[in-house]
């Protein structure tokens, strides 16, 4: 649930415009304002951080934005090392997906509560697990400078990403 949102994991077309009018209404300028200024893809090291993926047999400096937010079936189907590590979300799996040459840490919070992040230096990532279980009203903490409080109950758990080396 994002914004007070409660969206279905499936949803058809009309459904989908719905919830973008929705969305755009609850969401507060300066968090729009935030998102648009953030970079498309973020490296670290010999890690590459990006929405979606990245196309085989492109420098991952070279890559084309609609890839890095939409490709799918074609980056996840490719057994072979980028140059860099990519850390990436874009398709949903039940718990994070460790690969060789890369880490899919999308779990689908939005409709499934829990959140799986990345925190990263030159040298090592670790991953963390977090149950976003509601919490009461009393218990929200707000965020930033937004009246839109965030809350979540933490189970978290701590893991490296040790695919590497």
């Amino acid at each position: 649930m994002s914004y007070g949102l409660s969206p279905s994991p499936i949803r058809d077309d009309e459904e989908q415009r719905a919830l973008v009018q929705e969305f755009a209404a609850a969401m507060p300028p300066q968090h729009l304002e935030f998102l648009q200024r953030l970079r498309v893809t973020f490296t670290c090291g010999d890690f590459f951080f990006v929405h979606a993926g990245v196309r085989a047999g492109y420098p991952v400096a070279g890559e084309q934005e609609t890839d890095l937010l939409w490709i799918r079936e074609e980056f996840s189907a490719q057994p072979k090392h980028f140059g860099k590590y990519i850390v990436h979300g874009h398709t949903p799996v039940r718990s994070a997906e460790v690969l060789a040459n890369r880490a899919n840490i999308d779990t689908g919070a939005y409709a499934t509560g829990n959140l799986t992040c990345c925190r990263s230096r030159a040298d090592a990532c670790w991953r963390y697990d977090f149950d976003l279980s509601p919490v009461s009203a009393d218990q929200h903490r707000p965020v930033g400078n937004s009246d839109h409080p965030i809350a979540f109950r933490a189970r978290q758990r701590r893991q490296p990403l040790s695919c590497l080396r």
